[in-house]
């Protein structure tokens, strides 16, 4: 089976696709398919003016436009689209949300900063991270999918 993750962060939005195998005592193994990762920088906007703007917003939804293609091209069974710190801290951030689902039938989710973190270490990511590149990543929010 292959699922996607799309994490939208401060700086950076990810397109995560992975095969999921079941073994024969239930466990599972990801094997990374394809990361695409495009560098938005929606947290510029959001902690400089409260809101991200007219052009950040075009540049988000043609980018989950893409990422809906490669959805479609790798046969993507499901994903879990996940929003953090930059759509939290927007004030245009459900119309933003609203918009991404009119133009790509993606859903995305604005989820809490507990959340985030809850997913953070269910997924060991902070163990794997390097320590002085692990301020790029602390907005990883859509890594996993339950």
């Amino acid at each position: 089976m292959r699922l996607a993750a799309i994490d939208i962060g401060s700086n950076a939005a990810r397109l995560l696709i992975n095969d999921i195998s079941t073994y024969k005592d239930g466990s599972f193994d990801y094997t990374k398919v394809n990361l695409v990762r495009v560098p938005l920088r929606l947290g510029f906007d959001v902690f400089e003016m409260g809101i991200i703007s007219d052009k950040k917003i075009q540049q988000l939804v043609e980018t989950m436009q893409a990422y809906k293609h490669l959805m479609n091209v790798y046969e993507v069974r499901d994903y879990r689209a996940c929003a953090t710190s930059a759509m939290r801290d927007a004030g245009n951030s459900k119309f933003i949300v609203d918009r991404v689902m009119a133009e790509t039938g993606i859903r995305i989710e604005v989820i809490s900063g507990s959340e985030e973190a809850q997913i953070l270490y269910q997924t060991h990511m902070a163990e794997t991270l390097d320590a002085a590149f692990a301020y790029l990543y602390v907005d990883v929010g859509g890594g996993v999918l339950n």
